[in-house]
Protein backbone atom coordinates (compact mmCIF):
# COMPACT_ATOMS: atom_id res chain seq x y z
CA UNK A 1 0.00 0.00 0.00
CA UNK A 2 2.95 2.53 1.23
CA UNK A 3 5.08 1.41 -1.72
CA UNK A 4 2.17 1.98 -3.89
CA UNK A 5 1.52 5.25 -2.66
CA UNK A 6 5.33 6.39 -3.26
CA UNK A 7 4.93 5.18 -6.76
CA UNK A 8 2.23 7.41 -7.59
CA UNK A 9 3.39 10.15 -5.80
CA UNK A 10 6.73 9.83 -7.87
CA UNK A 11 4.46 10.09 -11.24
CA UNK A 12 2.81 12.90 -9.69
CA UNK A 13 6.29 14.74 -8.62
CA UNK A 14 4.75 15.56 -5.68
CA UNK A 15 8.27 15.43 -3.49
CA UNK A 16 6.99 16.51 -0.34
CA UNK A 17 4.60 13.78 -0.37
CA UNK A 18 7.35 11.37 -1.25
CA UNK A 19 9.62 12.75 1.43
CA UNK A 20 7.29 12.45 4.18
CA UNK A 21 6.45 8.53 2.94
CA UNK A 22 10.01 8.13 2.93
CA UNK A 23 10.39 9.59 6.57
CA UNK A 24 7.21 7.40 7.67
CA UNK A 25 9.20 4.13 5.97
CA UNK A 26 12.43 4.95 8.17
CA UNK A 27 10.44 5.82 11.32
CA UNK A 28 8.51 2.83 11.17
CA UNK A 29 11.89 0.54 10.55
CA UNK A 30 13.67 2.46 13.77
CA UNK A 31 10.41 1.47 15.76
CA UNK A 32 9.78 -1.89 14.73
CA UNK A 33 13.92 -2.46 15.72
CA UNK A 34 13.34 -0.71 18.89
CA UNK A 35 10.91 -3.34 19.83
CA UNK A 36 12.85 -5.66 18.72
CA UNK A 37 16.36 -4.78 20.57
CA UNK A 38 13.48 -4.24 24.09
CA UNK A 39 12.24 -7.30 23.88
CA UNK A 40 15.98 -9.24 23.34
CA UNK A 41 16.93 -6.83 26.32
CA UNK A 42 13.67 -8.13 28.88
CA UNK A 43 14.40 -11.30 27.71
CA UNK A 44 18.14 -11.52 28.40
CA UNK A 45 17.49 -9.97 31.61
CA UNK A 46 14.71 -12.76 32.36
CA UNK A 47 16.67 -15.12 32.02
CA UNK A 48 19.43 -13.77 33.63
CA UNK A 49 17.12 -13.45 36.65
CA UNK A 50 16.98 -17.57 36.15
CA UNK A 51 20.57 -17.56 36.04
CA UNK A 52 20.86 -15.71 39.12
CA UNK A 53 18.28 -17.76 41.13
CA UNK A 54 19.94 -21.11 40.08
CA UNK A 55 23.31 -19.88 40.94
CA UNK A 56 21.99 -18.57 44.40
CA UNK A 57 20.86 -22.09 45.05
CA UNK A 58 24.20 -23.79 43.62
CA UNK A 59 26.35 -21.63 46.26
CA UNK A 60 23.79 -22.93 49.33
CA UNK A 61 24.31 -26.15 48.28
CA UNK A 62 27.54 -26.37 47.98
CA UNK A 63 28.13 -24.20 51.22
CA UNK A 64 26.38 -26.97 52.64
CA UNK A 65 28.50 -30.14 51.43
CA UNK A 66 31.74 -27.98 51.80
CA UNK A 67 31.01 -27.37 56.26
CA UNK A 68 31.93 -30.57 57.09
CA UNK A 69 34.72 -31.60 54.86
CA UNK A 70 36.25 -28.21 55.71
CA UNK A 71 35.67 -28.64 59.69
CA UNK A 72 37.21 -31.95 59.41
CA UNK A 73 39.97 -31.28 57.38
CA UNK A 74 40.69 -28.35 60.30
CA UNK A 75 40.32 -31.29 63.35
CA UNK A 76 42.58 -33.79 61.39
CA UNK A 77 45.18 -30.93 61.09
CA UNK A 78 44.57 -29.79 65.00
CA UNK A 79 44.97 -33.77 66.10
CA UNK A 80 48.12 -34.03 63.86
CA UNK A 81 49.75 -30.74 65.90
CA UNK A 82 48.85 -32.12 69.17
CA UNK A 83 50.59 -35.72 68.30
CA UNK A 84 53.63 -33.51 66.75
CA UNK A 85 53.64 -31.50 69.81
CA UNK A 86 53.67 -34.67 72.24
CA UNK A 87 56.67 -36.15 69.86
CA UNK A 88 58.51 -32.88 70.20
CA UNK A 89 58.00 -31.77 73.58
CA UNK A 90 56.80 -34.09 75.78
CA UNK A 91 59.81 -36.90 76.77
CA UNK A 92 57.34 -39.24 78.81
CA UNK A 93 54.02 -38.73 76.34
CA UNK A 94 52.62 -41.61 74.74
CA UNK A 95 50.10 -42.06 71.76
CA UNK A 96 46.51 -43.38 72.17
CA UNK A 97 45.87 -45.56 69.21
CA UNK A 98 43.74 -42.54 68.13
CA UNK A 99 46.77 -40.24 68.06
CA UNK A 100 48.49 -42.67 66.63
CA UNK A 101 46.49 -43.18 63.62
CA UNK A 102 46.13 -39.67 63.30
CA UNK A 103 49.38 -39.18 61.45
CA UNK A 104 50.12 -43.42 60.32
CA UNK A 105 46.64 -42.74 58.41
CA UNK A 106 47.11 -39.42 56.55
CA UNK A 107 47.68 -39.18 52.66
CA UNK A 108 47.45 -36.56 49.75
CA UNK A 109 44.49 -34.87 50.09
CA UNK A 110 42.12 -33.64 47.89
CA UNK A 111 40.38 -29.92 48.07
CA UNK A 112 36.69 -29.99 49.47
CA UNK A 113 34.51 -30.06 46.38
CA UNK A 114 34.34 -25.85 45.21
CA UNK A 115 32.45 -26.51 41.48
CA UNK A 116 29.61 -24.47 40.52
CA UNK A 117 28.13 -26.38 37.56
CA UNK A 118 25.90 -22.94 36.11
CA UNK A 119 29.43 -20.95 35.89
CA UNK A 120 30.86 -24.04 34.06
CA UNK A 121 28.49 -24.09 31.53
CA UNK A 122 28.18 -20.23 31.19
CA UNK A 123 32.15 -19.98 30.79
CA UNK A 124 32.14 -22.80 28.32
CA UNK A 125 29.27 -21.43 26.14
CA UNK A 126 30.19 -18.16 26.16
CA UNK A 127 26.86 -16.94 28.06
CA UNK A 128 28.45 -15.66 31.33
CA UNK A 129 28.41 -11.95 30.08
CA UNK A 130 24.91 -12.52 30.77
CA UNK A 131 25.21 -11.64 34.50
CA UNK A 132 25.01 -7.63 35.04
CA UNK A 133 25.57 -6.85 38.45
CA UNK A 134 28.92 -5.46 39.10
CA UNK A 135 29.09 -6.59 42.18
CA UNK A 136 27.75 -10.25 41.62
CA UNK A 137 31.09 -10.09 38.51
CA UNK A 138 33.55 -8.68 40.75
CA UNK A 139 32.76 -11.60 43.67
CA UNK A 140 32.47 -14.05 41.00
CA UNK A 141 35.27 -13.04 39.53
CA UNK A 142 37.31 -13.61 43.15
CA UNK A 143 35.88 -16.60 43.63
CA UNK A 144 36.90 -18.10 40.57
CA UNK A 145 40.58 -16.59 41.21
CA UNK A 146 40.81 -17.99 44.36
CA UNK A 147 39.47 -21.31 43.35
CA UNK A 148 42.19 -21.95 40.82
CA UNK A 149 44.84 -20.58 43.13
CA UNK A 150 43.88 -23.28 45.59
CA UNK A 151 43.90 -25.88 43.55
CA UNK A 152 47.24 -25.21 42.28
CA UNK A 153 48.62 -24.81 45.64
CA UNK A 154 46.99 -28.28 46.25
CA UNK A 155 49.04 -29.59 43.63
CA UNK A 156 52.18 -28.38 45.65
CA UNK A 157 50.87 -29.58 48.97
CA UNK A 158 50.41 -33.39 47.45
CA UNK A 159 53.92 -33.09 45.69
CA UNK A 160 56.06 -32.24 48.80
CA UNK A 161 53.55 -34.39 51.37
CA UNK A 162 56.13 -36.96 52.66
CA UNK A 163 54.26 -40.50 53.23
CA UNK A 164 54.88 -40.87 56.40
CA UNK A 165 52.75 -43.94 56.72
CA UNK A 166 54.88 -45.49 53.78
CA UNK A 167 58.25 -44.14 54.62
CA UNK A 168 58.35 -44.78 58.20
CA UNK A 169 55.94 -47.65 58.55
CA UNK A 170 58.46 -49.56 60.50
CA UNK A 171 57.64 -47.10 63.45
CA UNK A 172 53.93 -48.21 63.70
CA UNK A 173 52.08 -51.39 63.41
CA UNK A 174 48.50 -52.48 63.27
CA UNK A 175 47.49 -54.72 65.26
CA UNK A 176 43.30 -55.18 64.74
CA UNK A 177 40.99 -53.98 62.51
CA UNK A 178 37.88 -55.78 64.41
CA UNK A 179 34.47 -55.92 63.37
CA UNK A 180 35.02 -53.03 60.59
CA UNK A 181 37.86 -51.74 58.63
CA UNK A 182 39.84 -48.30 58.76
CA UNK A 183 37.58 -47.26 55.77
CA UNK A 184 34.51 -47.80 57.59
CA UNK A 185 35.54 -45.12 60.16
CA UNK A 186 36.53 -42.30 57.68
CA UNK A 187 32.82 -42.71 55.99
CA UNK A 188 31.67 -42.52 59.70
CA UNK A 189 33.00 -38.92 59.53
CA UNK A 190 30.47 -37.79 56.87
CA UNK A 191 27.89 -37.93 60.40
CA UNK A 192 27.52 -35.87 63.47
CA UNK A 193 29.61 -38.20 64.77
CA UNK A 194 33.16 -37.14 66.16
CA UNK A 195 36.14 -38.23 65.11
CA UNK A 196 37.33 -40.07 68.04
CA UNK A 197 34.02 -41.40 68.42
CA UNK A 198 33.67 -43.03 64.66
CA UNK A 199 37.32 -44.13 65.29
CA UNK A 200 36.24 -46.10 68.64
CA UNK A 201 33.70 -48.20 67.14
CA UNK A 202 36.07 -48.89 64.48
CA UNK A 203 38.19 -51.20 65.32
CA UNK A 204 41.06 -49.57 64.17
CA UNK A 205 44.13 -49.95 66.52
CA UNK A 206 47.13 -48.52 65.70
CA UNK A 207 51.05 -49.33 68.24
CA UNK A 208 53.47 -46.43 67.96
CA UNK A 209 57.04 -47.03 69.04
CA UNK A 210 56.84 -43.50 70.07
CA UNK A 211 60.30 -43.96 71.55
CA UNK A 212 62.02 -44.98 68.16
CA UNK A 213 59.56 -42.15 66.59
CA UNK A 214 61.52 -39.33 68.89
CA UNK A 215 64.92 -40.53 68.18
CA UNK A 216 64.55 -40.59 64.51
CA UNK A 217 65.86 -36.99 63.00
CA UNK A 218 64.55 -38.02 59.07
CA UNK A 219 60.59 -39.08 60.77
CA UNK A 220 60.50 -35.75 62.94
CA UNK A 221 61.63 -33.98 59.66
CA UNK A 222 59.11 -35.76 57.91
CA UNK A 223 56.36 -35.27 60.67
CA UNK A 224 56.51 -31.43 61.00
CA UNK A 225 56.80 -30.76 57.17
CA UNK A 226 53.31 -32.85 57.07
CA UNK A 227 52.07 -30.38 59.76
CA UNK A 228 53.24 -27.14 57.53
CA UNK A 229 51.36 -28.74 54.39
CA UNK A 230 48.21 -29.36 56.05
CA UNK A 231 48.01 -26.25 57.28
CA UNK A 232 48.84 -24.59 53.86
CA UNK A 233 45.96 -26.71 52.86
CA UNK A 234 43.25 -25.50 55.62
CA UNK A 235 44.70 -21.97 54.44
CA UNK A 236 43.66 -22.22 51.17
CA UNK A 237 40.27 -23.91 51.23
CA UNK A 238 39.78 -20.84 54.21
CA UNK A 239 40.16 -18.47 51.43
CA UNK A 240 38.07 -20.66 49.14
CA UNK A 241 35.43 -20.78 51.72
CA UNK A 242 35.09 -16.95 52.54
CA UNK A 243 35.08 -15.87 48.48
CA UNK A 244 32.15 -18.34 48.52
CA UNK A 245 30.63 -16.38 51.17
CA UNK A 246 31.21 -12.95 49.03
CA UNK A 247 29.53 -14.85 46.36
CA UNK A 248 26.90 -15.85 48.55
CA UNK A 249 25.99 -12.32 49.73
CA UNK A 250 26.62 -10.58 46.29
CA UNK A 251 23.62 -13.07 45.18
CA UNK A 252 21.41 -12.17 48.10
CA UNK A 253 21.36 -9.00 47.46
CA UNK A 254 20.37 -9.43 44.29
CA UNK A 255 17.70 -12.25 44.90
CA UNK A 256 16.44 -10.75 48.24
CA UNK A 257 17.14 -13.33 51.20
CA UNK A 258 18.90 -13.12 54.26
CA UNK A 259 21.11 -15.84 56.16
CA UNK A 260 22.90 -16.55 59.07
CA UNK A 261 26.51 -17.30 58.26
CA UNK A 262 28.07 -19.89 59.54
CA UNK A 263 32.00 -19.62 61.32
CA UNK A 264 34.33 -20.60 58.73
Amino acid sequence: MLLRRMTQHVKAQNWFAVGLDFVIVVFGVFIGLQVANWNDVRGERELEGVYVERLHQEVVALESVRAQLVRDRKKVSEDLFNVAQKLFNETKATLTDFECATFAGIIPTSNPTDDLPLITELLSSGRITILSDDELKQALSHFLTVKSRARDSRDGVVSSLPQVSLIHNHLFEVRSLEATSAADYYRSLSSETTRKQAFERSGYKVYCDIDAMRASVPFKNDLSQMVDQHSYHLDDNRRVSEALAALHRALDDIVGEEHEEEPL
